[in-house]
C-alpha cells in the first residue's frame, strides 16, 4: 500500500503510458489521473504534445488505492455560465476525493465540487475488476442531459434535483 500512495505501480517511467479513459477535458483544459495505467511520462508528453492546444493538468486522489479511469473518481458535470455567473458542477468520489491544492483551479474558475451520491450497488458480478463507483460513469448528451444505468436510483435523484434531464438505459 505505501507504494500505491506513492503513485508507484507495475509501469515505470522509462517509456510513456497513458490511457484516454484517464483523461478528461474542459474546454481549453485536459485534467489526467496517475494511475496504474498512465504514469508521469505520459502526462508529460501530454504536456509536451498538446502545449499549443490545451493545458494539461494532473489530478490526484491519495485515496484511490487503484487508480484507474477517472470517470469512476472525478466527472466535471455542468460547466459554469460566465454571463450570469451560475456555477458549474463537478463530481467527486467521495471515498477517495483530490487533493485539495490540485482544486484550486476549479474553485477559482467557479465550480462547485459536490461528492457523487453512493452507488445503488455495493456488489460487483463476479471476477469483476471495476470499482462499485462505475456510477459515476455517465453519457453528458449536454450540458443539460445525461445517460445513466438505469438501477442508479441515487444518481438519477441527484442529477433531476440538479436540474438535468436524465435518460436511463439498462445494463
Amino acid at each position: 500500500l505505501k507504494r500505491q500512495h506513492d503513485y508507484k505501480f507495475v509501469i515505470t517511467e522509462e517509456e510513456v503510458f497513458f490511457d484516454a479513459a484517464d483523461i478528461t477535458r474542459v474546454g481549453k483544459d485536459i485534467f489526467v489521473s496517475k494511475s496504474m495505467v498512465t504514469n508521469d511520462a505520459g502526462i508529460d508528453w501530454l504536456r509536451r504534445e498538446l502545449a499549443d492546444t490545451v493545458r494539461v493538468n494532473g489530478l490526484h486522489f491519495p485515496f484511490d488505492l487503484h487508480p484507474s479511469h477517472i470517470d469512476c473518481t472525478f466527472v466535471p458535470l455542468i460547466p459554469p455560465k460566465g454571463l450570469d455567473g451560475t456555477q458549474g458542477v463537478a463530481l467527486y468520489n467521495a471515498e477517495r476525493p483530490p487533493i485539495e491544492s490540485e482544486m484550486a483551479l476549479w474553485h477559482n474558475n467557479n465550480w462547485r465540487l459536490v461528492p457523487c451520491p453512493e452507488p445503488a450497488f455495493d456488489d460487483r458480478p463476479c471476477w469483476s475488476q471495476s470499482s462499485r463507483w462505475l456510477s459515476m460513469n455517465m453519457l453528458s448528451i449536454s450540458e443539460k442531459c445525461a445517460v445513466i444505468e438505469e438501477n442508479e436510483i441515487p444518481m438519477y435523484n441527484f442529477l433531476t434535483d440538479l436540474g438535468l434531464d436524465v435518460i436511463t438505459v439498462p445494463f
